[in-house]
């Protein structure tokens, strides 16, 4: 499988999709989403527009795994957006694309490391599930 296959997968599966959901919002037929989940085929470009609009990913990111920033405008120029350090977006980028190329092994690892790194945001990931399951 291919690595574009496999972040089409989890994206779906990240976002709580089955595949049939995915073809009711998107009209691409169940058999061809498989495939490209499977690998047997890339997607056309109106495939990957719609796919990257449902997922909320980059076009980039589906393709190549990769955050894409536009080049041409500089963080002081966007309104509302804080831009984190290039190091940060880099270290990012690098536990996404882990995580979604990763099998369960390596789902786990970067679990514990996060609780551990940041033990704070660890307790209010706990609350909220917690609120989650009770609803």
């Amino acid at each position: 499988m291919t690595n574009l296959a496999n972040r089409l997968k989890n994206a779906r599966i990240s976002k709580g999709l089955t595949i049939l959901d995915v073809s009711t919002k998107t009209g691409i037929s169940t058999g061809n989403l498989s495939e490209l989940e499977n690998g047997k085929h890339d997607p056309s470009a109106k495939a990957l527009v719609l796919l990257s609009e449902l997922y909320e990913v980059s076009i980039d990111w589906l393709l190549k795994g990769e955050h894409a920033r536009p080049e041409n405008i500089s963080c002081e120029q966007k309104t509302n957006i804080i831009c984190p350090p290039e190091e940060l977006m880099l270290f990012l980028s690098l536990i996404t694309e882990a995580w979604f190329n990763g099998d369960s092994k390596i789902h786990g690892w970067i679990i514990v490391q996060l609780r551990r790194s940041f033990p704070e945001i660890a307790e209010l990931v706990k609350k909220k599930a917690a609120l989650k399951s009770k609803a």
